[in-house]
C-alpha cells in the first residue's frame, strides 16, 4: 500500500454525510434499489457523498448510475480498492459471500480526509434519512453495529457453523469474545475513520485475516479486532428479515431494513418485508433487468399452507430453509432433506 496515498477529498464542504458500499457490476441493479431508498429519504438541505468500491471498469450499468442519480446534494463515485487490499488474504467461505466484502475494510484509507463514515451492505433498504445515523455520538468507540440476532437463535438452539464448531468454541477460541453474545453484525457500520487510521486499526486487521480463516470473513476480523471498540447501535439500525424468528419490524421505528442469507426479495418477491424492497425497485432504471433475471431463475414459490396443514410443519420448513444458509457439510445436507420432507408434507396435505 503507498504510505502517501491522501485519500478521496470529500466532494462537498460541509454539511454532508459519507457513505460507501461495495459491489461487483453484475450487483449493481440490486444496489441501485438500496441507493434508490437513500435518495428517496434524504433530505434537500444536506449532501450526501457516496463512494462505491469496485474493481472492474467503466460499464453500461455504471454509466446509468451516474447519469441517473444527478441531485446538486447527491455525489456518487467509483473507486477501486484492490492496491490497498494487495496483501489480504481475501478468502470467500460461503456460497452468498465475495470477495468485494473485504473492500470494507479499506474504506478508512481511502475516507482518511474524513472524520466519519457509514458502510453498508447493499442487500438492504433505509427507512430514514442516514443523517441521522452519521449523527450518532461513538464516545470513545472506533466503530458502531448492531448485535448479530442470530449468533443468539444458534446459541440457544445448539446449532453447529461451519467446520463443526459450536458458537461458544467459535466465539471464545476463535473469535476471543468476551461475551458470546456480543457479536456484531457489520451489514451496517459506522467508523470513526481519525481514531481507526490512528490506531493502525487497518494492519491489524489484515494481520488477523490473513492468520485465520474466519467463518463470516471481514465481519469475523472485525468482531475479533474491536470487540471492546463497539458502540452498539439500536436493533433498529439493522433489521434483519429471518421468517423463523421473531421480527422486530415497525414501520415506524425500523430505519434500516436487512436481507441476509441466501434468499433476496429480488428472486423471492414473497418473502418477508420483500413488498418494501420492491417499492424501490419500480423507481430504479435496472427494473426491468432485475424482473427479467427473476423471471430466468424459475424459483419455485413455497408451498402455502392448506387447510389442514400442520402449523408445525410449515415453521419446520421455513426453519430448516432458512437455517440451510448458515451451515455447511453433513449439517447442510440433513437440513437440506429436512427441509423437502416438510415440503413434501405440506403438499400432500
Amino acid at each position: 500500500m503507498d504510505t502517501n496515498f491522501k485519500g478521496l477529498k470529500p466532494a462537498f464542504i460541509d454539511n454532508y454525510t459519507a457513505i460507501a458500499m461495495s459491489s461487483s457490476d453484475e450487483y449493481l441493479p440490486y444496489l441501485s434499489v438500496c441507493l434508490q431508498s437513500l435518495v428517496d429519504n434524504a433530505s434537500d438541505k444536506h449532501n450526501y457523498d457516496i463512494v462505491i468500491f469496485s474493481s472492474t471498469e467503466m460499464s453500461y450499468r455504471k454509466k446509468i448510475f451516474l447519469e441517473t442519480y444527478t441531485a446538486k446534494n447527491i455525489s456518487i463515485r467509483f473507486y477501486n480498492p484492490r492496491e490497498i487490499l494487495q496483501n489480504v488474504k481475501m478468502e470467500v467461505t460461503h456460497n452468498n459471500f465475495h470477495e468485494v466484502c473485504y473492500y470494507r475494510l479499506a474504506a478508512p484509507i481511502v475516507f482518511k480526509q474524513y472524520k466519519k463514515l457509514i458502510f453498508t451492505d447493499i442487500d438492504l433498504i433505509f427507512n430514514c434519512d442516514l443523517k441521522m445515523l452519521s449523527d450518532i455520538d461513538l464516545g470513545n468507540c472506533t466503530i458502531a453495529a448492531c448485535v448479530e440476532p442470530i449468533w443468539k437463535y444458534f446459541k440457544d438452539n445448539n446449532l453447529p457453523l461451519k467446520g463443526g464448531f459450536s458458537i461458544e468454541d467459535y466465539s471464545k477460541n476463535i473469535l476471543k469474545l468476551k461475551e458470546i453474545e456480543k457479536y456484531y453484525n457489520t451489514g451496517v457500520v459506522v467508523i470513526n475513520v481519525e481514531k481507526f487510521n490512528s490506531n493502525n486499526s487497518f494492519e491489524k486487521l489484515q494481520d488477523a485475516i490473513n492468520a485465520h480463516s474466519f467463518i463470516f470473513q471481514e465481519q469475523c476480523a472485525l468482531n475479533y479486532i474491536f470487540q471492546d471498540d463497539i458502540y452498539q447501535l439500536d436493533s433498529q439500525w439493522n433489521v434483519e428479515t429471518f421468517s423463523n424468528m421473531k421480527n422486530i419490524y415497525d414501520k415506524d421505528k425500523t430505519k434500516i431494513i436487512h436481507y441476509p442469507g441466501l434468499e433476496k426479495p429480488w428472486f423471492y418477491p414473497e418473502m418477508e418485508l420483500a413488498n418494501i424492497w420492491w417499492s424501490y425497485a419500480r423507481k430504479t432504471p435496472f427494473y426491468e433487468e432485475i424482473m427479467k433475471r427473476m423471471t430466468i431463475s424459475g424459483i419455485a414459490l413455497p408451498p402455502p399452507p392448506g387447510k389442514h396443514c400442520q402449523i408445525s410443519d410449515y415453521a419446520l420448513y421455513w426453519k430448516y430453509k432458512i437455517l440451510q444458509n448458515f451451515v455447511t457439510g453433513k449439517t447442510k445436507q440433513r437440513y437440506f432433506k429436512k427441509k423437502h420432507i416438510y415440503k413434501q408434507k405440506i403438499q400432500n396435505k
